[in-house]
């Protein structure tokens, strides 16, 4: 299954690289196969790959950090959730938005 975590603070963030993290560091959401196929299908994936120069794509593990790429991400869900109203996305920006508030990052398993 398909999953994205936001670590609650620097110290899970630095347990999740390590995969030591423990109860109540990690902010998830897991995705089933129509979950996962309804975010690809608005595109943000393919945009926020070509606008913060990264690879979220199956069977890869991506991140994202820095406040200033998590804001970006954060303007393109926005545009997107304006013209395709998808709960998915409504998650996704959920968890950009923690990310940002605990100064951490946004980890993809695909």
């Amino acid at each position: 299954m398909k999953h994205i975590s936001v670590p609650t603070s620097k110290a899970a963030m630095s347990r999740l690289n390590l995969d030591t993290y423990i109860t109540g560091d990690l902010i998830e959401l897991y995705l089933n196969k129509e979950q996962y196929q309804a975010l690809w299908k608005t595109g943000v994936i393919e945009q926020m790959n070509k606008a913060l120069n990264i690879m979220i794509d199956d069977f890869e593990d991506e991140k994202l950090s820095g406040n200033d790429r998590l804001l970006h991400a954060q303007q393109i869900i926005e545009s997107k959730l304006i013209s395709t109203h998808c709960e998915i996305l409504q998650k996704l920006l959920t968890l950009v938005n923690s990310a940002i508030k605990h100064n951490t990052g946004l980890f993809f398993y695909f």
